[in-house]
């Protein structure tokens, strides 16, 4: 590899990057990695370095022992991130190696994100700047990247998060977030939380502010049965409750740490009623109206008029939220595609706006449940019952 390095150099090379590529045996441990760090950083004709993990085997937990032990011997130099996505450990693996100070994450856009490919570009600027971390991607233009991909995916006939056989076809950009270091955040008051009675199923109840999750239930003729949050709306406690989150659950929790009050929402009144009784002003997609927000949910009513309340909105400033990504979802008739999707890639392909999500998979929908336990949001899983 040095003398290799030395070659490039001597042929006009601007900048030189070396792989440590990582690997899982009884030799590869943070010593070995930390020894070769050191001996290939002495050299004049390399530039920056990578952990290249091929397989995909890094776990977080590995990466916060493995990381610092490469830094250390660098010299100063820097250290960046490549880690595919096979066992879908790299993703939360690189908002580890972030908080650690690696400055660059490799990761591929559009439909040749995910899979055996890299994460996603969209998904890990999002979920670094939620965690605090100062991204320098314009998440306008990425999205324009992502939209020219998947045309081209579209018109090739090829599926999003893999290539066809005998493509070597990838799209890799780099992600590069700051070293550790926090930007200022606010820890804004709770919005207001309104608990009035419900009737639903000849029963009278009380809808919880904070998960909603009985509202279907109640229509069925079951009773609520409370979260366990400590708002005065609950009548009881469950622990199971409070540790696992929907949609309602996660869209209410990121727009109050905004502070975005004025919603139009895409959805149903099972979407639109937690918001109002949790002191949100609702309004329908119609006309020409200012909006902190817009989030759209399961919303087979959609019309054109819809779409185009959606993206004036969104041109007046307002932040986007989608429900789920998923392009289908399981029902007992079998798949039904998901709206929240279609919908927001017209939205997207009209007004070039970044479409962050909150619901599954997504940071923002572990950080609820995280709460209740001591354990970062990074590191829980999310399932269902989405075929895609």
């Amino acid at each position: 590899m040095l003398r290799s390095a030395r070659m490039l150099r001597q042929a006009g090379a601007g900048e030189t990057v070396a792989a440590l590529t990582y690997t899982v045996s009884a030799v590869h441990d943070d010593t070995f990695y930390g020894g070769l760090a050191g001996r290939l950083a002495g050299s004049p004709d390399l530039d920056r370095f990578y952990l290249k993990d091929p397989a995909g085997l890094l776990t977080p937990e590995r990466a916060r022992t493995l990381v610092p032990a490469v830094r250390a011997r660098l010299r100063g130099k820097p250290l960046e991130l490549h880690s595919h996505c096979n066992i879908g450990l790299s993703q939360l693996s690189y908002l580890a190696a972030a908080e650690l100070g690696v400055e660059v994450l490799h990761v591929a856009c559009g439909p040749l994100a995910n899979g055996s490919s890299l994460p996603d570009a969209q998904r890990t600027v999002a979920n670094l700047r939620e965690l605090g971390h100062t991204v320098a991607v314009d998440e306008r233009l990425l999205a324009r990247v992502a939209d020219y991909f998947a045309s081209l995916a579209r018109a090739e006939s090829r599926p999003a998060g893999a290539s066809g056989a005998g493509s070597a076809t990838r799209s890799c950009c780099s992600a590069r977030s700051c070293p550790p270091r926090r930007s200022t955040r606010c820890s804004p008051p709770r919005l207001p939380r309104r608990s009035e009675p419900a009737r639903h199923g000849g029963t009278t109840t009380r809808r919880c502010s904070r998960c909603w999750t009985s509202c279907a239930g109640c229509r069925a003729g079951r009773r609520f049965r409370s979260c366990g949050s400590r708002s005065p709306a609950c009548g009881s406690s469950s622990a199971a409750a409070r540790r696992a989150a929907t949609m309602v659950v996660s869209a209410l929790d990121v727009l109050t740490r905004r502070r975005q009050a004025r919603v139009m929402v895409l959805g149903t009144e099972g979407l639109t009623g937690p918001l109002a009784d949790a002191g949100f002003e609702v309004l329908p997609p119609s006309g020409r109206v200012g909006v902190d927000a817009v989030l759209v949910g399961w919303y087979r009513e959609f019309t054109m008029d819809a779409l185009e309340a959606a993206c004036h909105a969104v041109w007046g400033g307002a932040a986007f939220y989608a429900s789920s990504e998923s392009v289908f979802f399981a029902t007992a008739e079998g798949k039904v595609m998901a709206t929240s999707r279609a919908i927001s890639a017209m939205v997207r392909s009209m007004t070039g706006c970044r479409v962050e999500v909150v619901g599954k998979p997504s940071l923002q929908a572990r950080a609820p449940p995280a709460a209740g336990w001591a354990r970062p949001s990074a590191s829980w899983p999310s399932s269902g019952t989405t075929p895609s």
